[in-house]
């Protein structure tokens, strides 16, 4: 088990660091709009070629934990509610941000033990909530705690009087 979180962490603090550096830059670049990243001076080839490794090396450290608790992995483990089960995960949590699919496996992870009272609703209620992310928060939770802390950096700086950054208002906090 010790090991299994020493792999999340270290892959945890790499998509931390990459993501605020230059690489992480130039690979949301690329995202965005790669045409315009190439006009840029990007390398948007190799970009992706490295973002396709590190996503490979990552499903390398996730197959290895899976094979590691469970002593065997096949084509046979690997149904198809499991693959729905991974794209809710990455849509609750969102899809932009690299805590997303964290967040979105925390919840998923829980919805069912609080609706476990629900009996056989219990299906049709996740359904919903995961609906109602879908249709009317497209960026997944993360997306909707962004908006949440803008808003009342926002609030708090009108409240003031005096308009401030987040930066301030961070700072600000922190005294």
């Amino acid at each position: 088990m010790g090991f299994m979180l020493a792999i999340v962490a270290v892959v945890i603090v790499l998509t931390c660091v990459t993501s605020r550096g230059k690489l992480g830059r130039a690979t949301a670049a690329v995202r965005h709009d790669e045409m315009l990243s190439a006009s840029l001076g990007v390398n948007t080839n190799g970009n992706q070629a490295g973002a396709f490794a590190a996503s490979a090396a990552v499903g390398a450290a996730a197959g290895f934990v899976q094979v590691s608790t469970t002593g065997v992995f096949g084509p046979a483990n690997i149904s198809f509610g499991m693959v729905v089960q991974a794209l809710t995960v990455l849509v609750v949590g969102g899809t932009l941000y690299w805590a997303g699919p964290l967040v979105g496996a925390v919840l998923i992870g829980a919805l069912p033990l609080y609706l476990a009272g629900a009996g056989n609703w219990s299906l049709i209620l996740q359904a919903v909530v995961v609906l109602f992310i879908v249709v009317y928060q497209p960026d997944g939770v993360i997306g909707i705690v962004k908006r949440v802390v803008q808003w009342s950096i926002r609030l708090i700086s009108s409240r003031s009087g005096e308009r401030k950054s987040g930066s301030d208002v961070v700072k600000a906090a922190q005294r």
